[in-house]
């Protein structure tokens, strides 16, 4: 039986430290859990600051393929330009082939040899250069000449167009000046005003549209920057996360085996328990039973005497002690008023004494509960509580212990302390 007292004992123990250690790791898997949703929070503000910036960058490249279709319109009246430019050279082409070809004529026309001035400084080539290129200015000048004629006549019959329309357009001004009053005047005015007003406010718009576009390029670039941080630091929260989640499985794992020593550990103490219950015999409850049935016995009687033999007790006294002990259900009776009563308890007890001695497996141990009385008890007075000891019971007799000596002034809280075990 100690043996097995000290094994559900080291059981117990190893129970408790189980328990600690699953508690601790239970602290550490919420702790690391608590962690777990932090970065999980965490996470998702970088998604959702992430989904902002795949907005913003929607929103720029909106912005960029407008720019690309503003480069394009201007990339085509580049190329538009650049056409035009060719147009003008094939026109100076043209021309230029034209007065080459007026050359040849005046060549031909007035027998002219025109050459370079040779290295000799040759005075009769140099004047004919000289010549041909005097012809070539004069037929130059009496072009543009023509072509300035043709000009001045053109003005003049614009200028003579223009003025007839003035005439026109003043007369027909000073008709509806006529007609219509001032009233349409102020109208004028108000919707030139108007028209005036949008204008500046389209202007406005236009240099605010100009500087938010700035602003946007800006934007955009600092954004792309804030892109590839935000991207580092979502890889960054991924390892931290896989690394979070293989604590969490590992502690799992670890709960897991700890439970399972738990149950173990359970099953264990719960065989050593029926283990203990079944060593036990039928024939040592029977004896534990009768000397529990002695014990109360001896307590009734000792219970008896220590009334009766307080110097203050009278009949009204012993009545009282009779009714209690009545109201107790306690087997021995209190005879009010006599000395040879005391005498012949006192004799039962011995009696009792001596039987529980010559019992056969009297000296076997046996387990009894702790009875504390207290002649408080037996007259109404509230009792103290009592701390539960051990004696001993050996040889087959068992150790009666009074808590303290009763005198005359303290018979009434007098403590009776009667126990055995194993």
């Amino acid at each position: 039986m100690d043996g097995v007292k000290v094994y559900l004992e080291n059981a117990g123990r190893s129970l408790d430290g189980t328990i600690r250690s699953r508690n601790e790791l239970l602290v550490f898997y919420n702790l690391c859990r608590y962690q777990l949703r932090r970065a999980g929070e965490r996470h998702r503000l970088m998604e959702e600051t992430t989904l902002n910036g795949e907005m913003r960058a929607k929103a720029i490249a909106a912005l960029t393929r407008e720019l690309e279709e503003e480069a394009a319109a201007r990339t085509y009246r580049v190329e538009m330009e650049m056409r035009m430019a060719g147009q003008d050279a094939n026109r100076v082409k043209a021309d230029l082939a034209k007065r080459k070809c007026r050359l040849e004529q005046l060549k031909s026309r007035y027998d002219v040899e025109a050459s370079m001035i040779s290295a000799d400084g040759d005075i009769d080539k140099t004047q004919t250069n000289i010549i041909a290129r005097s012809l070539e200015e004069h037929e130059e000048l009496q072009t543009r000449g023509d072509e300035l004629d043709k000009d001045v006549k053109r003005a003049e019959e614009e200028l003579r167009a223009l003025e007839n329309t003035v005439l026109v357009m003043t007369s027909l001004n000073e008709s509806a000046r006529s007609y219509s009053g001032t009233t349409i005047d102020q109208g004028l005015l108000k919707s030139r005003d108007i028209l005036t007003e949008k204008l500046e406010k389209a202007t406005n718009k236009l240099k605010n549209s100009r500087e938010k576009r700035r602003i946007l390029r800006a934007s955009v670039l600092r954004f792309t920057v804030e892109i590839s941080s935000l991207e580092e630091e979502i890889a960054q929260l991924e390892k931290m996360v896989a690394s979070y989640e293989a604590d969490v499985f590992r502690i799992r794992n670890k709960n897991a085996e700890l439970d399972a020593k738990l149950e173990r550990a359970l099953k264990v103490r719960t065989l050593a328990k029926t283990k203990a219950t079944r060593v036990k015999q039928p024939v040592d409850l029977d004896i534990e039973v009768q000397l529990l049935s002695d014990f109360n016995e001896s307590v009734n009687i000792l219970l008896v005497r220590s009334i009766k033999a307080s110097p203050f007790i009278n009949d009204e006294i012993l009545t009282r002690a009779q009714e209690l002990s009545k109201s107790f259900q306690l087997t021995t009776p209190i005879l009010v008023g006599s000395i040879d009563n005391i005498k012949a308890s006192d004799r039962f007890f011995n009696r009792n004494i001596n039987v529980n001695a010559s019992r056969p497996g009297s000296g076997n141990l046996a387990v009894a509960s702790v009875v504390e009385l207290s002649a408080r008890d037996m007259f109404d007075v509230p009792r103290l509580p009592a701390e539960k000891t051990t004696r001993v019971q050996g040889e087959g007799r068992v150790k009666l212990t009074t808590g303290s000596m009763r005198t005359p002034s303290s018979a009434s809280s007098g403590t009776l302390s009667i126990r055995s075990t194993h």
